[in-house]
């Protein structure tokens, strides 16, 4: 079981909740908690991002990411109602002539409500994603986060990642 968290912050917060493996029991929730964060991709980049009508995930992947061996899906629950979700891989690089071979566990893909936003959560689902990688040996966590996400971007720094590099597009016409 993974560690839970009440209220959290120094703040009075308003939502009670605690960190948990997902199950395949929560799927539903699982989706309409991605899609809060889909919809804000598709806001901002819509040439990157759409809405196809389909759930963000099938059922059949939910099951093998809660069920896989280098991954897990874990939640924020508060008295039965998933108001947050993170998607963590664990991630092996091999050694080449220039990289050393190393282990790291990637937050593939975080959301939270927005009624649970800014109480905690978040902070509360990156925490249990280091317990699980250091349960596992692992000491790096990684993730990407887009440019226009400011206030993920600000939830990630103040839970200590820093920028390791930047990737750059540029739109040109034919």
């Amino acid at each position: 079981m993974l560690p839970s968290s009440g209220t959290g912050g120094s703040e009075v917060r308003r939502v009670s909740f605690s960190i948990r493996p997902a199950t395949i029991g929560d799927y539903e929730q699982l989706c309409c908690v991605w899609e809060v964060g889909d919809a804000l991709h598709r806001e901002a980049l819509p040439h990157i991002f759409r809405s196809s009508g389909e759930p963000p995930m099938d059922r059949a992947n939910v099951q093998a990411l809660i069920a896989g061996p280098n991954s897990a899906i874990i939640v924020a629950d508060a008295g039965g109602e998933v108001i947050g979700v993170m998607t963590i891989l664990e991630k092996l690089v091999t050694a080449t002539a220039i990289k050393v071979a190393r282990r790291y566990v990637e937050i593939d893909n975080m959301a939270v409500k927005q009624s649970a936003q800014r109480q905690g959560v978040g902070r509360a689902l990156i925490d249990a994603a280091a317990d699980w990688a250091r349960g596992r040996g692992v000491t790096r966590l990684e993730l990407n986060v887009y440019e226009f996400n400011e206030a993920a971007a600000a939830l990630y720094r103040g839970a200590g990642f820093s920028t390791q590099n930047r990737r750059m597009t540029r739109q040109i016409s034919n």
